[in-house]
């Protein structure tokens, strides 16, 4: 997935990446459905992609990844941050 979006990483530095810490963690999908993740502006647009037959040869991987596999080809990175002290510069 690093490989499809490289620039994330630059575009984070300012999380400090040496100094994060990093667990493994089972998320269900309750928790993905929180209004902050469902009403999110990316999330909605892959929602959109996807319900009006977006033909786009990386998404269709993705989705025919997630549909045979029940998850994503790599694990995705949930930033706790209930308190709301990180906040992105």
């Amino acid at each position: 997935m690093v490989r499809d979006y490289p620039q994330y990483i630059e575009r984070h530095a300012w999380l400090d990446y040496p100094i994060v810490k990093f667990k493994l963690a089972m998320v269900e999908a309750d928790i993905l459905n929180l209004p902050c993740l469902i009403e999110h502006a990316t999330v909605a647009q892959y929602k959109n992609y996807f319900q009006q037959g977006g033909n786009i040869p990386r998404m269709n991987r993705l989705a025919e990844f997630i549909e045979k596999n029940g998850t994503w080809p790599m694990p995705p990175i949930i930033l706790d941050n209930v308190e709301g002290e990180i906040v992105s510069p």
